[in-house]
């Protein structure tokens, strides 16, 4: 946000119909959308977590949906689900008690005459997708504006050469 050209940009008089940020350690960035007056959609490039789900409201419990960095899947046993719980109320701890205080004053550093709060910023997201894909993730609950589009960037396959005579 202090980069000469972002600087310039945000003393600008540009318009823009959409922004569009990374969810992963860019929550400050998030203020472009209510600088420019455009919906915010978001790209997660690990796909579904607990950051992602607070943006759009989806809900997971953790005693069945596993934390995004364990490798359980949706058959926990009573201690898988045990570590489950205790792996996302200390990821909840660091993230509302250290993380967002540190990307909140960069916010509100980067836009000081910001119209909505960083936490109303955090609650105006428009969209979220997901780079997954259901074939090979478990079952978790979606809100309709969350988007698994993992796989978008696959192309078609070329054909091989054919095999020269010998």
């Amino acid at each position: 946000l202090q980069h000469p050209n972002v600087v310039e940009l945000l003393k600008s008089d540009e318009k823009f119909d959409l922004v569009i940020a990374e969810t992963f350690l860019t929550e400050s960035l998030y203020g472009f959308a209510q600088h420019f007056d455009a919906p915010l959609i978001t790209y997660s490039t690990f796909g579904n977590s607990m950051w992602t789900n607070d943006l759009v409201g989806t809900p997971a419990p953790p005693s069945h949906v596993a934390h995004f960095l364990l490798s359980f899947a949706d058959q926990m046993s009573f201690w898988e689900r045990l570590g489950n719980v205790a792996a996302t109320i200390v990821d909840r701890l660091a993230f509302e008690l250290y993380y967002l205080p540190v990307q909140k004053r960069m916010y509100e550093e980067g836009f000081p005459n910001a119209k909505i709060s960083f936490e109303e910023q955090m609650q105006n997201v428009s969209l979220v997708f997901l780079n997954q894909h259901f074939s090979v993730s478990s079952p978790r609950p979606y809100a309709p504006n969350m988007i698994e589009v993992g796989g978008i960037q696959v192309e078609k396959p070329k054909a091989l050469p054919k095999p020269s005579a010998v």
